[in-house]
């Protein structure tokens, strides 16, 4: 039978900046990878999420020279925002509207990440992109999770984090609070402001910045530290935050005396060798042995295997080693 015939799996990882879909075969060889805008329903709308997701999966379709209307046997979808059972169900139908018939396995987007980062049974994921979060998982099944409440309550080390605390030491520097720093050139110029004082504007004006327009200052920050110590300390403080969350769950997991594999995911972390530094050194002080290393296969297709596993299919390890090739390519 063909892929048309039977069909494809769909994998999707869906955060506060962008989603990535993976469309496959029935038979686990990978189609087409997409991006499209965000799908945290609870950071932006419950509208933009399904338009992100359908659009991705319009994508993918195209990519692989599939018609439109090819069934979609099944959809795993590790998105931000459905850590409760209640947003999970709202997203599931949203689903289940836009893939009729398809079978739908839905995790959030740091279930999604430890599925596909870890080769073995156990080990933590920590997932630092425009939100925080880090889930681990002890060899027998235990599961804990440290951050992941959100940029008001949380989110400590995110690339949100890091661009409000910018913001912020900018304002101090200007009223004389801190001493002045070369952030505020940086920042205004990222932003196209002339003053410091256009920040009110900025932030509080119609329409509000989103989430997303305010971490994407993160990489001005990573930037500005090469020269300046204000954004440095920044870094750093992010990098202490994460692994603070990290050591904390490997604690309560009771593995502070192993080996355990540390995946770190998110563009944070790919962005700064200051965080990653900062990140190990508290890291270690809590668990010596850990394992600090890149994810065996990016979080969309960690939801694809969620998808397959809904589906009853086994991804064979030989075709797993394909997956993980290709995620090594996708990270560059």
């Amino acid at each position: 039978m063909t892929v048309t015939e039977t069909g494809v799996v769909l994998g999707f990882d869906g955060g506060g900046t962008k989603t990535v879909c993976w469309a496959a075969a029935h038979t686990g060889e990978l189609r087409a990878r997409t991006v499209s805008g965000p799908s945290n329903y609870l950071a932006a709308t419950a509208e933009t999420a399904r338009r992100s997701l359908a659009d991705a999966a319009a994508a993918a379709m195209s990519q692989a020279g599939l018609h439109p209307d090819t069934r979609v046997l099944a959809v795993g979808a590790g998105l931000a925002g459905v850590e409760r059972e209640v947003d999970r169900t709202r997203m599931a139908a949203l689903l289940q509207e836009l893939f009729p018939g398809a079978v739908i396995a839905i995790s959030s987007d740091s279930q999604a990440a430890l599925r596909g980062a870890l080769s073995g049974p156990y080990g933590l994921a920590l997932v630092a992109g425009t939100g925080s979060i880090v889930v681990g998982r002890s060899e027998n099944g235990q599961q804990i999770t440290a951050g992941g409440w959100g940029h008001l309550l949380g989110d400590e080390g995110s690339a949100y984090d890091i661009a409000m605390q910018a913001l912020r030491r900018v304002v101090r520097g200007h009223d004389g609070r801190e001493g002045r720093t070369g952030l505020a050139e940086a920042v205004l110029a990222a932003l196209g402001l002339e003053q410091v004082s256009d920040l009110i504007d900025f932030m509080y004006g119609f329409p509000s910045p989103s989430r997303d327009a305010i971490a994407a200052l993160a990489p001005v920050v990573v930037a500005a530290a090469e020269t300046d110590p204000a954004a440095a300390a920044i870094l750093d403080a992010a990098g202490d935050e994460l692994g603070l969350a990290v050591g904390t769950v490997i604690r309560r997991l009771g593995l502070t005396g192993e080996a355990v594999p540390v995946a770190m995911v998110g563009g944070v972390i790919a962005r700064d060798g200051r965080v990653r530094q900062a990140l190990e050194r508290r890291v270690r002080q809590a668990a010596p042995a850990a394992r600090l290393e890149l994810p065996r296969l990016e979080p969309a297709l960690g939801a694809l295997l969620e998808g397959f596993a809904a589906l009853g299919i086994a991804v064979t390890e030989e075709r797993l080693a394909q997956w993980e090739a290709v995620s090594r390519v996708e990270r560059g």
